[in-house]
């Protein structure tokens, strides 16, 4: 945003010194320095940006009442410290003085530059001649700089729009979530899994509760993991593998709706039995083994190599970390005496579960007040929480992709007003010489294509790996960076056209003969 502002402004200044070739061609006839010259051009630009970045303090101080606090996860809102402090303040000051060096510093060496050419001759600027010259770059240069922005917004808008609309690969309707802490209680661990379903059997009695569960992890949230040795043989040996991992209680797959698709679930057997079991998703069965029938199947830990872990089902796969991943392999482990004092309590409910929080929150209070509630909410909530941040992204970069795309038509209407100025003569002869309005029309529009053009091509360019690094975010992105791609330069074609068109129509209904006479 800073770059766009910044060739903004020094085509701005550019444009308004070439408007004054003939003056500073007199003050050099005269005996004034170059350096001189260069000075007082470059103190109007160091005047803009000080003006702007005291502006842009102002409006800050102004607005930051607002953004004191922005709901950014489930638990609550996150106080963000943005007072204005002396060091903001430098800062502020600091890119006001590298912004008016950048912008202004170009500008006045192309202007002291072709009015030394001049030297009181009565010639035209060879920078404002029948091609755009350096203006039309600085012009490119937004054009570009504005369409990565745009295809960035596009690409965050278009990937929180699918997350929210995604496949949990679970039922949320109906679904109630509580996160417990029972740290406060200070348990033996034999007396952690006892606490839970004493809390359970308490839940379970309110009318309209179809059935109550734990898990450790909530879907859609980044965790922990494990190290597996599942990787490809190296050496004769298994290659360390991180998989995520969750542990839950054997009703926790029937709670949420996820069908078990080969071998069975965790059942009480698992508690006295002599060896490891753990149930896995579809996608870790396909991505280590290639098929998803792997129930009967062992694997080994980094920390156990010796020891194997088998596998008794395989369910289907949910997301794991977030809404809009690829399918990620998962091993959930049985917690049916974990224990663990953070967890997270399931709730299934017969009407609406937003209704009988209260409840809930009563019963686990009746049970020990003790007991931390952490989160009550519901699953639809929560998943929508969990994409907050992404939308703050989103919003943000539609913000400053739409400034961005106004200071480029800005800067296209300023210079193509100048050559309108810079051309009248030109202009006045055509139209003596028979010329239609609409052909000195098409005359500045077709330059003017000719720029935006080639800053779009540029800008599309760069808009490729753009996209690859938001798709470390978003996964998927860069499958809908062409109808992405395409909007944006449509949008761009659509802000530069009345940008571009509105001077060279004013153009186009001069009077030649006036025209020429002023000349």
């Amino acid at each position: 945003m800073l770059l766009v502002a910044s060739v903004n402004l020094a085509n701005l200044m550019l444009v308004r010194g070439m408007s004054r070739e003939r003056e500073i061609a007199v003050r050099l006839a005269l005996g004034a320095s170059r350096s001189g010259v260069v000075r007082v051009v470059f103190a109007e630009t160091a005047v803009l940006a000080s003006a702007g970045a005291a502006l842009g303090l102002a409006l800050t101080y102004w607005l930051m009442t607002g953004l004191g606090e922005i709901d950014l996860s489930l638990a609550g809102s996150t106080n963000l410290d943005i007072r204005l402090d002396w060091t903001v303040f430098v800062f502020t000051m600091v890119m006001a003085a590298g912004t008016s060096l950048a912008a202004g510093l170009l500008p006045a060496l192309r202007v002291t530059n072709s009015a030394d050419a001049l030297i009181m001759h009565d010639v035209r600027s060879p920078g404002f001649g029948r091609r755009f010259g350096l203006a039309g770059a600085l012009v490119g240069g937004q054009v570009a700089s504005s369409l990565i922005l745009l295809v960035a917004a596009g690409l965050f808008v278009d990937g929180a729009i699918r997350a929210s609309s995604a496949d949990p690969g679970f039922d949320p309707e109906r679904l109630a979530v509580i996160a417990l802490d029972l740290s406060s209680l200070a348990l033996p661990d034999a007396g952690v899994p006892a606490a839970y379903d004493a809390v359970e059997e308490r839940i379970e009695a309110i009318a309209g509760i179809q059935g109550v569960s734990y898990a450790r992890n909530l879907p859609a949230t980044p965790g922990g993991t494990t190290t597996l040795l599942l990787g490809d043989l190296v050496d004769g040996r298994r290659r360390p593998v991180e998989v995520p991992w969750n542990l839950v209680r054997g009703d926790f797959f029937s709670l949420m709706g996820i069908p078990l698709l080969h071998g069975r679930l965790f059942d009480r057997s698992d508690l006295a039995g002599a060896r490891p079991s753990v149930v896995v998703n579809r996608a870790m069965a396909e991505a280590f083994w290639g098929r998803s029938d792997v129930a009967g199947e062992a694997y080994h830990t980094e920390n156990a190599p010796d020891e194997a872990v088998h596998i008794i089902g395989v369910v289907e796969a949910t997301k794991v970390a977030s809404l809009d991943e690829a399918p990620t392999p998962l091993v959930y482990f049985d917690g049916q005496q974990s224990a663990l004092t953070r967890t997270n309590l399931l709730i299934r409910t017969a009407g609406a579960p937003g209704q009988i929080l209260s409840m809930v929150r009563q019963r686990i209070n009746e049970f020990d007040p003790r007991i931390s509630i952490l989160t009550a909410t519901t699953m639809e909530s929560y998943l929508s929480g969990t994409l907050e941040r992404r939308r703050l992204v989103a919003r943000l970069l539609v913000m400053v992709g739409v400034f961005a795309l106004a200071l480029a038509a800005f800067g296209i209407y300023a210079v193509v007003s100048f050559k309108v100025l810079h051309r009248a003569s030109e202009v006045g002869i055509r139209m003596a010489l028979g010329a239609g309005r609409l052909a000195v029309v098409r005359l500045f529009l077709k330059e003017t294509a000719a720029v935006v053009g080639l800053g779009g091509l540029a800008g599309a360019a760069i808009s490729i790996p753009v996209a690859y690094l938001i798709a470390g975010s978003f996964t998927g992105t860069q499958a809908v960076l062409g109808p992405v791609l395409v909007a944006c330069l449509v949008t761009l074609s659509l802000a530069a056209l009345p940008a571009a068109g509105v001077p060279a129509f004013r153009a186009a209904r001069c009077d030649p003969a006036e025209t020429l006479r002023q000349e």
